[in-house]
């Protein structure tokens, strides 16, 4: 440090000055031992992210009481559960199915909604979460558009829309793996929609927004989705050029009862309209939610009402 004071001569000698504090290399600390065996170095530091993570989480569990156990505890479950996941990843042991999203105007149906299923009856919630978070949903998202081409492909009257992650769109290798997939399908993408979601951030708009855009010019659509369900959603309006924006389930519930979300949801709806996109209302479940959400000014609707999550129509 620049101007550091001289050491005064009675001061004590410097390795006397360290007796009492305990130094990073020192046995006593604590080190972890974490089993890496044939792990990557950059999955390693995923599943290690993750375990701390977790870790913080369990500090209650009187059954893990210190940080090195319940770290250590962690990792390897983390790289457990990584190592299952891709597994069942790579042997598409998943299925889809879809929901439609109908024009409220005639309740024809513009589009399903592409959605992974993983155990019977069990929502899917938490796994992709997991893959999220524990930074692997890229080469899920990836598995999905492979799923969505081939349904397109065997299906002329079909259109899909997908789930693209926050995390996925930010990624070059990501970018790159799905520009290659579909320039094999140009003839499928005037089909194809990506919904961006907002359970992980965008933080790097400009790529991010070029290659949203790079996706249009191929003849995809882009819908934002969950607006209001996130802090950044008018961050991604100015950002991004959406042909569609889904407002999320629960705010328009709530806009059915109370006068503040009403309002709100009434002038996002104009917005859009200004903007030339297309609205999307979820979770409508009844005649009344329908005729509540056209007369917000809602365009589509998703939910029960129409059709719950079945197999994909193939004919």
């Amino acid at each position: 440090m620049r101007g550091a004071p001289p050491t005064p001569p009675d001061a004590p000698a410097p390795r006397e000055r360290r007796r009492g504090r305990r130094r990073t290399s020192d046995p006593a600390a604590g080190d972890i031992h974490l089993p890496l065996g044939a792990v990557s170095e950059e999955d390693a530091a995923r599943a290690l992210a993750y375990a701390a993570r977790r870790s913080v989480v369990s500090k209650g569990n009187a059954a893990k009481p210190s940080l090195e156990q319940r770290l250590g505890e962690e990792f390897r479950s983390t790289i457990a559960r990584f190592d299952a996941w891709r597994r069942r990843v790579a042997e598409g042991r998943f299925t889809v199915v879809g929901q439609p999203i109908v024009s409220l105007a005639d309740r024809q149906i513009h589009h399903y909604e592409m959605l992974a299923r993983f155990t019977p009856g069990k929502s899917p919630f938490e796994a992709v979460r997991f893959a999220e978070e524990a930074g692997l949903i890229e080469e899920f998202d990836l598995a999905i558009c492979g799923k969505a081409l081939e349904a397109l492909a065997v299906a002329p009257r079909l259109a899909l829309a997908v789930n693209l992650s926050g995390r996925s769109v930010q990624s070059p290798a990501f970018r790159e793996a799905l520009t290659a997939l579909l320039r094999a399908h140009r003839p499928l993408l005037g089909r194809l929609t990506f919904e961006l979601t907002e359970s992980h951030a965008v933080e790097h708009f400009q790529p991010a927004a070029e290659f949203l855009h790079q996706l249009k010019s191929e003849g995809c659509a882009i819908c934002l989705d969950d607006f209001g369900a996130g802090a950044a959603t008018y961050h991604y309006l100015r950002n991004f050029a959406f042909d569609l924006v889904k407002i999320d389930g629960p705010f328009l519930k709530a806009a059915m009862t109370n006068t503040r979300d009403c309002i709100l949801v009434r002038s996002i709806c104009a917005l859009c309209g200004e903007l030339e996109i297309g609205v999307i209302g979820e979770m409508i479940e009844d005649e009344a939610a329908l005729t509540a959400a056209a007369e917000l000014g809602i365009r589509f609707g998703q939910g029960r009402l129409f059709g719950a999550p079945a197999p994909l129509p193939m004919a």
